[in-house]
This record gives structure tokens, C-alpha cells and sequence, in this order.
């Protein structure tokens, strides 16, 4: 089996979280290739980006070959929405949202059009379709009646349990003093500061939940679409909210343990990995009441409605004062992380590629 993977969203510049799930599922994948096996990773970047940002930001040099235009494969996986570049190749994708076609309210109505229209062709036109969540998967059957269900298969992400541990490390202190946490007690969120992650609302209720008092909101994450600086300078906490931009894989586990809880009250997500890393982390967690993050949380968080800005500061108050809840969220949630892991991710991917071979195409 000779199987090439696009690795596009990891080649970026700064990549997201569908970035680190391509990243970490070749990781993980590699080493279970049998004899017969042949993993080549290809990008529908320009060659000299692509080689730049794989070799300095994923690190997986050695790992197994490059290919611009990767040819006599028996599988092309797009590990995102995009096309196959070999035409001959039977054609996988993984799917990692339909929030476009769900809330494109909550993007630009030229990203919701053309990012919607892509999904729509994926499930029309592909072979084969993994869904980061059962949840992805059951949209993507409701929205493609032609859509095999024996040819979707949901292959959970995982988190890097030897880098993320509730263990203090040597470093956890410099990292927060980089950031200047150094000493103080934070609530954290992890992600893109976008409107379909709620950081407004955020900002909202921790200004209004009186256990957060004197205390920091750190929001880690690339600026996105939401006005949240507005939002900031209302609630007059500008000097307690801090906004360190996008924090490197390497410093989040310091982050994560130092963190009094752990908030994510999304809008939307097909999944939810820095659930998975705070709550490996041993750290309290808060989310959204979204099906895809209550599928990965289990009974392991508090979820409130992300639309209720009292429910949530409610809920922060909770985590914050009850040290009881506190205990019972970090145990729960060690035992939650846990299940979920890259090994389990790439097994199953390695599964869906069998499975994809007997199959043949569906055209």
C-alpha cells in the first residue's frame, strides 16, 4: 500500500489545530507501516514554502519522503478539506467541521460560501471520508444521501500524553514567566480568537464571575475574526485579560498546569483538542454545551450554554470557589485524556485505508 498525505494546513506558516492533527497522525502512523507499506507526505503549497514551514514548524524530517507531486499512489488522503492531485488514486479526505454550512454566521459570508461548497463537493466526490468526531460524522451523512455510511469512519485525535502530564516540569516556571504569569492565577483559554469560539462572551463573563476577581484571563491564540479588543476595553479589565498570540506546542503544557481552570465555550467545533491537553494536564475544564465538545469532554467538564454570558460567569464562579468540583473535574478529567490518544488515531486511519482498498472507488 503506497499512500501519499497532504499535509497542507501543518505546511502554513503558523498552522492550527487541524495542522497538529495532520502532524501528529504521521507521527504516529509511521511506525506501523508494514514491509509493503509507503507513507509520502505532499502539500498543495509552493514547493519552497511547504519545504520551510514542514521542516521548521511539524519536524518531520526523516520521518518519510516529500513529494510535490506524488505519483503511483494507491491513496491520496487529504487529512483536510481540498482535492486529490493524483487523479488515478483512490481519494480520502478527513473532514474536521461543517461549521461553514452550519453557522456561516459565524465566518465571513465569502469563507462560508466557498469553504461550504468544498465540503459539498468532498462528499460527493470521495472515496473514502474520516470524521474527527461522531458527531462530523453523522452531519456529514445527513447532509450527502449518496454518502455510503461503511465508507465514513470516525477517528478520534488524541493528545501527546509523554509531553502532556499533570506533573510539574523543570521549565513550567520560566515558561510562565515568559508570559508574565509568573505567581499569578489564570484562567485560560487555547485557540484562534474567532467568533465561533465565543471570546467574547468570554471576556464578558469573567468580568462578571466574582471568584475571577484579581485574577488574569489569558487567550492564547492567533487574532481571528472577533472584535474581542472591544469587548476588553468595556469591560475595563485591560490590564487582567492578556493576549499572548499564538504560544509554541512546546510552551502550552507549562500553561495548561498553571492554569486555575481551563475555559473552551465554543459556538461550534468538530472536536476539541485543547480539551484533551488541559484536562491531561490535570487542569479544571468549562466548554460550551456543543455536541462535538460534550462527545469529547464526556461527564469530565461543566458545559453551560455559550450563548448565556451569567450561566458562564456562574459556572467560573463554581470552578473557582468549589474546591470539591475543582478535585472531581481534574480527576475525571485525567481519566477522560486518556482515552483518547494519536496511536488509537493512526491505527484507525491504517484500518480506514484497508478498508478503502477493498472497497475500490465509488465512482
Amino acid at each position: 500500500m503506497r499512500v501519499a498525505i497532504d499535509l497542507s494546513s501543518a505546511a502554513k506558516r503558523s498552522p492550527t489545530g487541524i495542522g497538529r492533527y495532520q502532524v501528529e497522525l504521521v507521527r504516529a502512523m509511521a511506525p506501523m507501516l508494514g514491509v509493503a507499506d509507503e507513507m509520502v507526505l505532499t502539500t498543495r503549497l509552493k514547493r519552497w514554502t511547504a519545504r520551510r514551514h514542514l521542516g521548521s514548524v511539524s519536524n518531520l524530517d526523516g520521518i518519510c519522503g516529500f513529494r510535490l507531486f506524488p505519483r503511483r499512489v494507491d491513496i491520496y488522503h487529504s487529512a483536510a478539506i481540498g482535492r486529490a492531485r493524483t487523479p488515478r488514486a483512490l481519494w480520502a479526505v478527513t473532514v474536521h467541521d461543517t461549521a461553514t454550512i452550519d453557522a456561516p454566521e459565524l465566518t465571513s459570508a465569502e469563507f462560508a460560501r466557498t469553504h461550504g461548497n468544498k465540503i459539498r463537493t468532498v462528499l460527493a466526490r470521495a472515496d473514502y471520508v474520516f470524521a474527527i468526531s461522531r458527531f462530523v460524522r453523522n452531519r456529514l451523512l445527513e447532509l450527502e444521501s449518496s454518502l455510503d455510511p461503511r465508507r465514513v469512519r470516525v477517528t478520534y485525535p488524541g493528545c501527546d500524553h509523554a509531553e502532556l502530564s499533570a506533573e510539574p516540569a523543570q521549565d513550567d516556571e520560566s515558561v510562565r514567566r515568559h508570559y508574565g504569569l509568573a505567581g499569578e492565577r489564570y484562567v485560560l483559554s487555547v485557540g484562534r480568537i474567532a467568533r465561533r469560539k465565543n471570546p467574547e462572551n468570554l471576556v464578558r463573563a469573567f468580568a462578571a464571575a466574582n471568584s475571577a476577581a484579581g485574577m488574569l484571563l489569558v487567550m492564547a491564540g492567533e487574532p481571528g475574526d472577533a472584535d474581542v479588543a472591544r469587548v476588553i476595553e468595556q469591560s475595563g479589565l485591560s490590564d487582567r485579560i492578556r493576549l499572548p498570540g499564538r504560544v509554541p506546542d512546546a510552551h502550552l503544557p507549562a500553561l495548561y498546569r498553571g492554569a486555575a481552570m481551563f475555559a473552551m465555550p465554543s459556538f461550534y467545533e468538530g472536536f476539541g483538542i485543547p480539551i484533551l491537553e488541559s484536562m491531561a494536564c490535570g487542569t479544571p475544564v468549562l466548554i460550551g454545551n456543543r455536541p462535538a465538545l460534550i462527545e469529547v469532554a464526556g461527564d469530565a467538564a461543566v458545559a453551560i450554554d455559550p450563548g448565556d454570558v451569567a450561566a458562564m460567569a456562574a459556572a467560573i464562579d463554581r470552578i473557582l470557589s468549589d474546591r470539591a468540583l475543582a478535585q472531581s473535574l481534574r480527576a475525571r478529567g485525567l481519566d477522560r485524556a486518556r482515552e483518547f490518544t494519536w496511536t488509537a488515531c493512526a491505527r484507525t486511519t491504517l484500518e480506514g485505508y484497508r478498508e478503502l482498498l477493498a472497497m475500490g472507488s465509488r465512482r
